[in-house]
């Protein structure tokens, strides 16, 4: 929801009008990412290992724009405009991911650190 809504902020063609488009448009993401996506990775292994991983942005830029047109059709104000407004969006929704995660899990790792110095 950050990295949809920093998207917004940053980019022209990214339109999300207000919290509640925000939040169902992440719901809608969320809901293509769980049912839909697997299904794109398990088609595209090969292609993802010879593009070393690329592949996947592309994957979730498709799911962005599947997730514009069905927000769209059910009257939301969610819209992502282009495949390389989604490619864009899907790379700032990955960085804010990578950002976030590892300053949650740096509070673990930090603790384990800590553990595993005391049992000395």
């Amino acid at each position: 929801m950050v990295g949809l809504w920093v998207s917004d902020a940053l980019l022209d063609t990214v339109k999300i009008d207000g919290i509640g488009a925000l939040f169902a448009g992440s719901a809608i993401l969320a809901l293509t990412y769980l049912l839909i996506r697997p299904f794109f990775i398990a088609f595209s292994v090969c292609l993802i290992l010879i593009t070393l991983g690329f592949t996947i942005i592309i994957i979730d830029a498709t799911m962005l724009l599947l997730t514009s047109k069905l927000s769209v059709s059910i009257g939301l104000s969610f819209q992502v405009n282009g495949f390389w407004t989604a490619m864009c969006t899907a790379i700032i929704i990955a960085l804010i991911h990578l950002i976030i995660s590892n300053l949650v899990n740096r509070k673990d790792q930090i603790d384990y650190v800590g553990r595993r110095e005391r049992r000395i």
